[in-house]
């Protein structure tokens, strides 16, 4: 189930975020202290307050837990509107970042009207490659973020 973040998915993201396997490929790669898992929940909910969108929580249908996140980034200083996506480790090779990744896809075209998204995926994540490929992304070209390559991936709509 994919719905807004809430302040009491903070211990569940704030562990998510503690482990480095989950977040070697996460901006810079490092993990989080709580405080600043708490930073992240705030920006979380101030891009929704500036977009009407952003980041979701993936939850788990049976028992609610906090599986990990899809959705936007779309800030001024961003290289394109990025799809992004993680999940705890626990639920990696499931399915569930495709699955939700394409819901947030439709959104971008059907109803935002966004002519193009990224996925910003750092090497070697071969299983977010895998992702970006299911959901019809292509490589576009490398780019430095973060003082480092960032490989981009797109796909393109076709409405202006």
């Amino acid at each position: 189930i994919l719905r807004r973040f809430r302040d009491d998915d903070l211990d569940a993201l704030a562990a998510m975020l503690a482990d480095p396997e989950t977040t070697q490929y996460l901006g810079r790669g490092l993990t989080r202290d709580r405080a600043q898992s708490q930073g992240m929940l705030n920006l979380i909910h101030e891009h929704w307050q500036q977009h009407g969108y952003g980041l979701q929580a993936l939850e788990d249908k049976a028992g609610g837990e906090l599986l990990g996140w899809s959705g936007f980034i779309d800030e001024p200083d961003w290289p394109d509107f990025e799809l992004g996506w993680a999940l705890r480790r626990t639920s990696w090779g499931m399915g569930y970042a495709t699955e939700a990744a394409l819901p947030m896809l439709a959104l971008a075209r059907d109803v935002l009207k966004k002519p193009t998204v990224i996925s910003m995926i750092r090497r070697p994540n071969l299983a977010s490659v895998r992702v970006a490929h299911k959901l019809g992304m292509v490589f576009d070209k490398e780019i430095e973020l973060f003082d480092e390559p960032i490989d981009l991936y797109r796909i393109r709509f076709g409405c202006e």
